[in-house]
């Protein structure tokens, strides 16, 4: 049921478009000031850096997804090189070491998202490592994670991260907390499907 923390929460910031015309460089310079005027408009900025990085960690995942896990690997170890301070890139390659089975790695790589992370993303790159410990059925962790979430008003994903820690207060077995937090994300996302699901189901219990 945390599907969705893998791909899309993980990717909530913006995918810009393709930077490959930043890769070219030119091979002619005739002054020192061409050159400068040339280092400046071949130089990538921070942003454009960025931008590129999140259009990779999409390629990766894509690879991943159709199991090409070369290609998969060499997008996430770009990602790190082009946006090294990018929380998402840490969160991918957590992501990618998590799926080919490297776990106590890929945990490392989640817990540096979230150092990395800035005050507005602290939160989602602990939704994302809260999402890894449920995968690990570290339930009690995972609501941690979970939970410290919850009042954070600047979180544009409240429904999905009450949602998740009532996911792992079933796991724990904490009818009572689970049902609080299931329709505390409906409150919020009166439609949201799979809510309704995951709580009708534990009042049939």
């Amino acid at each position: 049921m945390l599907c969705f923390m893998c791909k899309k929460i993980l990717l909530k910031s913006a995918i810009a478009t393709c930077f490959l015309l930043f890769l070219t460089s030119c091979t002619s310079v005739t002054t020192s000031r061409d050159n400068n005027q040339i280092a400046n408009l071949t130089t990538p900025t921070a942003e454009q850096l960025n931008n590129a990085a999140n259009t990779n960690i999409e390629l990766g995942l894509y690879y991943l997804e159709k199991k090409d896990i070369k290609q998969a690997q060499a997008k996430f170890l770009l990602v790190l090189q082009q946006a090294p301070q990018n929380f998402l890139a840490y969160d991918a390659m957590g992501y990618f070491l998590e799926t080919i089975q490297e776990i106590p790695e890929a945990e490392k790589y989640y817990k540096e998202a979230i150092k990395r992370a800035s005050s507005k993303n602290t939160s989602a790159a602990h939704n994302n490592y809260g999402a890894f410990l449920y995968r690990q059925h570290r339930c009690q962790e995972a609501l941690e994670e979970f939970v410290l979430i919850l009042h954070d008003i600047n979180y544009l994903n409240l429904a999905a991260a009450n949602e998740n820690a009532g996911l792992a207060a079933v796991c724990l077995n904490e009818k009572v907390k689970a049902e609080k937090l299931l329709k505390k994300s409906l409150l919020i996302e009166p439609n949201r499907k799979s809510a309704k699901e995951i709580l009708q189901r534990l009042l049939q219990k």
